[in-house]
């Protein structure tokens, strides 16, 4: 009654559920987690911060000087003009100091679409680098999957030793039970143990290497690695996985920059118009008449409109083309050769797949082959006729099979999920 209870009581607490975590998500939290993800939204800080630069060329310019200047010599009155008019007046003429103090504006009405190219440039430059990233984090892929699929490996093992613990310690209690009738040997009952403790002892050097292996994947993925369960993957279907590595956006994304720079070269040839003011207060003013009579301080003023056409881009454009060409074709190559390595990575890791599902399918039919062996070799140990270095090679052969059998499992998810990291599928 009091058993009963307590299975009752047992059976009431209620149980945590461990949500096992899949490779998807490792792959996730271990990009989220590494320290290169930040600079997304600096860049993104820095474009904002280099286009509202650029639309400030459009806000009128204003700049705000003075000065004080002595000259050796001034505008004066030809002699015989300064005589005629001493009869009439004094004339002091300019002096020699002179004093300025003057504000300045030029508002552009026409840039020949420089900012306009501009601020294509540095979306297209942002975008280059937020590829150029998206690279460097994917690379970060590849240890999560050789992690991941080493802890998997791992734990399959532990569970077959585990599988092949519980035979051996069954078989040491059949063979104790011969030893007490006298149709075994002690020395029987102690290879069987010694056996059984050898597999143990696999199994915690097994343990501790899952823990290292759990302590990187943590660290990589931010995860707590103490509860580290992770999900079994299934058998997938690779015919139509197409490439689409981050690194061919990175090279789009270069030859769209190099496209627009070419643009931005029409621009730099085409002339500028803008207006501009400058009023000054000063002595002299602009009529040097007024201030050779009367000299003295005046305010003075100039509007109009300009025009600036810088024709020496013209020399160096041609060149300028030609190296944006040569440019595009460096990257066309790379591209090329990239694609290609791709290819045959993408060929040698399409026969691995089929290696591996074709060893997946005899390890079935080979394990079948190996537990009736095992199991003959047990009844062989009920009738009191028994091998016992005959009977622990049938165990461990059986052993072995399964762990081979896991092997080639997970190797066939592994290169399943690699040729899936070859084309970012």
């Amino acid at each position: 009654m009091k058993r009963k209870l307590l299975f009752l009581f047992l059976f009431a607490i209620p149980v945590p559920i461990v949500h096992a975590i899949t490779i998807d998500e490792c792959q996730e939290a271990a990009r989220n987690n590494f320290p290169l993800i930040k600079q997304y939204g600096l860049l993104e800080e820095k474009s904002g911060l280099d286009i509202s630069n650029i639309k400030k060329s459009w806000i009128p310019q204003i700049v705000l000087n003075a000065q004080a200047s002595y000259q050796s010599d001034v505008t004066a009155f030809p002699d015989g003009i300064k005589q005629l008019l001493s009869q009439v007046s004094d004339i002091e003429g300019l002096s020699k100091d002179q004093y300025k103090i003057a504000l300045e504006l030029n508002q552009t009405i026409w840039d020949g679409g420089i900012s306009k190219s501009s601020k294509k440039i540095v979306q297209k430059r942002q975008v280059v680098s937020e590829q150029n990233i998206e690279v460097e984090l994917y690379k970060i892929r590849s240890i999560v999957n050789d992690l991941y699929f080493g802890i998997l490996l791992i734990d399959e093992t532990i569970k077959q030793n585990h599988t092949q613990i519980l035979l051996l310690d069954k078989n040491h209690d059949k063979i104790l039970s011969h030893l007490r009738n006298g149709t075994a040997t002690q020395s029987d009952a102690d290879a069987v143990y010694a056996q059984l403790l050898t597999v143990k002892q696999q199994n915690k050097q097994l343990e501790s290497t899952r823990k290292e292996y759990c302590d990187a994947l943590a660290i990589l993925t931010g995860l707590n690695a103490e509860s580290l369960i992770l999900e079994m993957p299934a058998i997938q279907t690779t015919d139509n996985y197409e490439n689409n590595r981050p690194e061919l956006k990175y090279y789009d994304a270069q030859l769209s920059l190099l496209d627009t720079q070419k643009k931005s070269l029409d621009a730099n040839i085409t002339p500028r118009f803008n207006l501009f003011a400058t009023g000054f207060y000063g002595n002299p003013g602009l009529n040097m008449f007024e201030d050779m009579v009367n000299p003295g301080w005046s305010w003075n003023y100039i509007i109009g409109i300009g025009m600036r056409w810088n024709i020496g881009k013209l020399y160096t454009r041609k060149n300028d083309l030609q190296s944006i060409r040569t440019q595009k074709k460096i990257i066309e190559n790379t591209r090329d050769v990239f694609l290609f390595n791709t290819d045959i990575k993408t060929s040698q890791k399409r026969n691995e797949i089929e290696r591996n599902r074709d060893l997946t399918t005899d390890d079935d039919e080979i394990i079948a082959y190996r537990t009736k062996i095992r199991e003959a070799a047990e009844s062989k140990l009920e009738n009191g006729i028994i091998n016992t270095t005959d009977l622990l090679q049938k165990i461990t052969d059986e052993n072995t099979a399964r762990i081979t059998r896991s092997i080639h499992k997970i190797e066939l998810l592994k290169s399943q999920y690699e040729l899936k990291n070859i084309l970012n599928n």
